[in-house]
C-alpha cells in the first residue's frame, strides 16, 4: 500500500523532468543551426570574393598583356600613337576609343571567370610615362563578383588590383 501512495505523489515529476530535458536538447539544436547558417554565409561570401578577386586579377593580367611591346603596345601615349581599336581578351572583345592620343583608357571585362559571374573595370594610366624614365604605367583593375559591370546591383563583393610597372 505504501508503494502506490507514494507513486501517486510522484506523478508529476516525470513529466516536468522530460519537459526540462526536451527544452534543453532544442536550446542545444537552436544554437546549432544558428552557427550552422553563419559558417554557410561565411563560406559564400568567401566564394564571392575570390571571384572578384580573380576577375580583378585577369582584368590587370589583360591590360599589361596588350601593352607590350612585342603586342603592338596597344594603348599608346602622347608619343606613340594607340595601335588597337579593339582587343580580345578572356573571350571578350573590347573596343577602345580611337582618336587623339591620350593617356588613360578605360574599359570593361564582363562575364568571365567561374561560369561568367564576374566582370573587371579596368584603368590604364600613362600620365607619369612622359615625366618619369623609363616611364611608369598604372593599371587599375576593379573585380566584382557579378557579370556586367555596367549594371551593378547594391549587394556585391569588389577586390581591386593596383600595378604599376616600368616599361
Amino acid at each position: 500500500m505504501m508503494i502506490i501512495k507514494k507513486i501517486k505523489e510522484n506523478k508529476g515529476f516525470v513529466l516536468l523532468f522530460a519537459m526540462m530535458i526536451s527544452a534543453i536538447i532544442l536550446a542545444v539544436a537552436l544554437g546549432g543551426m544558428n552557427i550552422a547558417e553563419n559558417e554557410v554565409a561565411f563560406s559564400i561570401s568567401g566564394k564571392d570574393t575570390n571571384d572578384a578577386f580573380f576577375a580583378a586579377d585577369t582584368g590587370a593580367e589583360c591590360a599589361m598583356y596588350f601593352d607590350r611591346p612585342t603586342v603592338n603596345e596597344a594603348f599608346g601615349t602622347l608619343a606613340t600613337p594607340q595601335t588597337a581599336t579593339s582587343l580580345v581578351c578572356a573571350g571578350n572583345t573590347v573596343t577602345i576609343a580611337a582618336g587623339p592620343p591620350t593617356e588613360k583608357w578605360t574599359f570593361n571585362l564582363n562575364d568571365i571567370g567561374n561560369g561568367g559571374g564576374s566582370c573587371a573595370m579596368i584603368t590604364v594610366d600613362k600620365t607619369n610615362s612622359l615625366n618619369t624614365t623609363p616611364p611608369t604605367i598604372e593599371i587599375s583593375s576593379i573585380g566584382v563578383n557579378e557579370s556586367n559591370c555596367g549594371s551593378l546591383s547594391g549587394n556585391y563583393f569588389e577586390r581591386e588590383l593596383d600595378v604599376t610597372y616600368q616599361q
